[in-house]
């Protein structure tokens, strides 16, 4: 891509609305490289990319926050202080995530339990319009 992109066109190609982009500049995580004399923002390669990486932050489940942090890190140049702090702060989201997950598969479990019980129980009158008392 050469030179710069106005905000709409950038929002095109990262397949987003403009105002997605406003938001994530008043959030500091994402800043135009430029503007025109009449204020209009610009965009570079390097801003996209930028872009991308808030993208696939979000999509491993990653809070804005923590992608702020993360962009941070990266502004110091340094890739040992930059590894060791995602790398906590992607174990932390790994442990979120396994707990996240043995929740809904305990969820699940007794939804299929209840589900089993519905029918089937001596305290389910015929279908009538009494109130259910066939539910633990």
């Amino acid at each position: 891509m050469h030179g710069y992109l106005t905000i709409g066109k950038a929002a095109r190609l990262a397949n987003v609305n403009p105002r997605t982009l406003r938001f994530y500049e008043k959030l500091g995580l994402l800043r135009p490289s430029s503007r025109t004399e009449s204020g209009y923002r610009l965009y570079s390669s390097q801003d996209l990319e930028r872009l991308r990486l808030i993208f696939r932050a979000k999509q491993i489940g990653l809070t804005l926050e923590e992608v702020k942090s993360i962009l941070s890190l990266t502004e110091d140049g340094l890739c040992s202080s930059v590894e060791g702090r995602v790398g906590a702060m992607l174990t932390r989201k790994i442990a979120e995530l396994d707990d996240h997950i043995r929740n809904l598969r305990e969820l699940q479990t007794e939804l299929i339990r209840v589900k089993g019980i519905l029918g089937q129980n001596d305290r389910c009158p015929p279908r009538t319009e009494t109130p259910c008392t066939c539910l633990p």
